[in-house]
């Protein structure tokens, strides 16, 4: 049985007599047990991270704390570098069959990614190409990332069908080459993000103090809860639950506001929305819920704004 992941590196299941991870966590060196492992063909460190990757499955419901795990695993063959991070990801997906796979390599991966940010690796590249809804990436950096000095920037391919990727990133910059599926960025704080291209609905919802970059169109529901946000939306953007009980928040609109909905609500306080069409100003004039100290602006040529009122 094999393949190719990676840059072009035979992946292969062998079958090796190793110390098992419990006798590992245990101390214990008697038994030695025969397993099915993956093989990274010129990567040891990697391949012994899948190694125990996927003894961690089996041992999962056991109790096992993944972060005793992956500091031995650190401790015995080192952090992985960005490079070896990307090539473990992608040979994960020999383990997609498992039950609760997302849930269960989720935990584990945000160890090994936040070993690797500690020995001093913070840019990260990744594509997600074939995992579709079941990417790990939900919680991988939930509040983690404690200040700035440990920012983090991660480049994402391929993730248009991944659902509430980065859920509670903190000090995160993020590129995305494509579309974003629905969820993007929920509870992110002091975080960048930038979008080539289009974003689903319940982007940067009950985010902080974090900016959202999108290039191409976004469909309903996004700044829902924010606050000290900034929302650059070069696109055409969907009225439908837009900035709902968002505070201090900021909402550009570069393209067109379509749909018929009312926009913030009676929660939403002292938000700005700026655009330099004038169809968006005379939409935000006849929806906005006026009296909560909202603010429209029209966005001149040169880049000066213009407080319009009703």
């Amino acid at each position: 049985w094999n393949r190719r992941i990676g840059e072009g590196l035979l992946m292969k299941k062998i079958k090796l007599k190793k110390k098992s991870l419990e006798d590992s966590l245990s101390g214990h060196t008697t038994q030695v047990e025969e397993r099915k492992v993956i093989e990274v063909v010129g990567n040891n460190k990697v391949t012994e991270y899948l190694r125990v990757a996927e003894e961690y499955f089996d041992y999962f419901k056991r109790g096992f704390k993944v972060s005793l795990i992956a500091f031995q695993l650190r401790e015995t063959v080192g952090a992985l570098t960005s490079e070896e991070a990307a090539l473990f990801l992608d040979a994960s997906k020999v383990f997609m069959d498992e039950r609760n796979y997302a849930e269960i390599f989720s935990g584990f991966f945000k160890e090994v990614i936040h070993g690797s940010r500690d020995a001093g690796y913070r840019e990260f590249e990744f594509d997600l190409q074939g995992f579709g809804q079941h990417n790990p990436f939900g919680n991988i950096w939930g509040n983690v990332n404690n200040d700035e000095s440990e920012r983090t920037k991660i480049t994402f391919r391929n993730v248009s069908n991944s659902i509430n990727l980065l859920r509670g990133c903190h000090y995160l910059d993020v590129v995305v080459k494509g579309d974003v599926g629905y969820g993007f960025g929920f509870g992110a704080k002091n975080s960048l993000h930038h979008i080539e291209g289009n974003a689903e609905g319940a982007m940067g919802n009950s985010s902080s103090q974090s900016k959202f970059i999108v290039d191409g169109n976004i469909d309903y529901s996004f700044g829902y809860n924010s606050s000290q946000s900034y929302f650059d939306l070069r696109g055409n953007v969907s009225s439908h639950y837009l900035a709902k009980q968002a505070k201090d928040s900021t909402f550009r609109i570069g393209g067109d506001l379509v749909g018929d909905y009312w926009v913030g609500d009676f929660n939403a306080q002292n938000c700005k929305f700026i655009s330099p069409n004038e169809n968006v100003i005379e939409y935000l004039l006849n929806h906005l819920f006026f009296g909560h100290g909202h603010k429209i602006y029209r966005e001149l040529e040169d880049g000066k704004l213009q407080e319009v009122s009703k």
